[in-house]
């Protein structure tokens, strides 16, 4: 589905409706709790610890030393890129709901 056509299907969809679709988006998928989550609440230093503390154990044991290089694998570095998907800065909130 295109982008348009999401808008377009979107546009059809009462207010009720809408937050309902978000609703259960927020229940099916982890992805999108977190980023609702954070787009509520945008704490850019607590969501940027939290990633922080994973690409920590990433690269290294518990006790501080480097593990042997793993970084190549998607699933890795993934998690180093996640943090910079939701955008953090001055205002994350979309433009809508800025006051």
């Amino acid at each position: 589905m295109s982008k348009a056509a999401l808008k377009k299907a979107l546009r059809d969809i009462d207010r009720d409706g809408l937050a309902e679709i978000i609703c259960e988006m927020y229940d099916a998928r982890p992805e999108a709790r977190e980023y609702l989550e954070f787009w509520v609440n945008p704490d850019a230093d607590k969501e940027l610890d939290k990633y922080k503390r994973k690409i920590f154990r990433i690269l290294f044991i518990s006790d501080g030393k480097p593990r042997k290089s793993r970084i190549h694998r998607y699933k890795d570095t993934h998690k180093i890129l996640q943090f910079t998907l939701h955008r953090p800065g001055k205002d994350s909130r979309p433009h809508a709901l800025r006051s």
